[in-house]
């Protein structure tokens, strides 16, 4: 019986053993496994967010100048006394950072009434919706057959006439007649900044504030000129008219997390867009 005891706990006690062993290496495979999910999961959300970010991008930049009098003669963006009003895209732009007119809500509209922004201030549309207090209404007046376009900031709606503020930019001695066309358009601001030397994250702000579209993340804008090689900045108003013809967008995200050598993961997203409203312009 001693004997048959004395065998029975050996068996035990190899078993126990074994199954230690057993256990030991599924829990470090396991353990091995949630390493290597959480690193894949690092690397598939920064690839995403980048992603994103350049398709945000792209579909506005794509838009640029949309909604704008472009080509007009009589409101050209080379025409110094009219201001920075005619610019698509304004000339303090860098690698870092872009402001671009746009028509981004889609309002658009037709006059009315005949509109002489020398005496009048209110322009009779045909619809207001997509109009809000404070949005940019530009018109032009091409469909009537003449050169002439006009920036105003709208500062108030009532059914279908829009109120304009003082101070609209417009050709000289122009009149935009029934049939002229209208169009709300933004400013838009994309920016990387920088804190400490360090990007705490790409930036959108369409006039209500920057809203952050993911944290450490950075952007790098080449601008691209007709011929297709890279622009040189500042970019100027005569630079704007006759050479810029898109921009070619680098969007970096860095993973949340660190890995498990301590290195971090960079999804890299890029895309080139041709500024298609301002090149059918010319």
């Amino acid at each position: 019986m001693v004997s048959e005891a004395g065998e029975t706990l050996v068996s035990l006690l190899v078993s126990i053993s074994l199954i230690s062993i057993v256990f030991a290496a599924t829990l470090s495979s396991f353990m091995q496994a949630t390493r290597h999910g959480f690193e894949h999961q690092i690397r598939i959300q920064a690839i995403e967010e980048a992603n994103a970010i350049l398709d945000l991008m792209a579909f506005d930049l794509r838009m640029l100048g949309s909604g704008m009098p472009l080509g007009q003669g009589g409101f050209a963006i080379c025409d110094l006394a009219l201001g920075d009003v005619t610019l698509p895209v304004l000339t303090d732009a860098t690698s870092k950072n872009i402001s671009f007119r746009l028509n981004e809500r889609g309002g658009t509209t037709v006059v009315t009434s005949d509109f002489d922004p020398a005496s009048q201030t209110n322009v009779s549309v045909s619809s207001a919706e997509g109009f809000k207090v404070g949005d940019n209404l530009y018109l032009n007046n091409v469909s009537t057959g003449s050169i002439g376009g006009l920036s105003g900031i709208i500062a108030a709606i009532a059914g279908n006439v829009l109120s304009l503020s003082g101070g609209a930019v417009y050709t000289t001695g122009t009149t935009f007649r029934a049939g002229s066309l209208g169009a709300g358009v933004t400013l838009l601001t994309y920016d990387s900044p920088i804190t400490r030397s360090i990007y705490t994250g790409i930036t959108r702000d369409h006039g209500n504030g920057p809203i952050m579209l993911a944290p450490n993340s950075s952007v790098n804008l080449t601008f691209i000129d007709t011929d297709g090689m890279d622009m040189v900045l500042p970019l100027t108003s005569a630079s704007i008219a006759t050479n810029l013809a898109g921009v070619r967008i680098d969007v970096i995200v860095d993973g949340a997390h660190t890995l498990r050598d301590g290195s971090i993961f960079t999804a890299r997203a890029t895309h080139q867009v041709a500024f298609r409203n301002l090149n059918i312009s010319r």
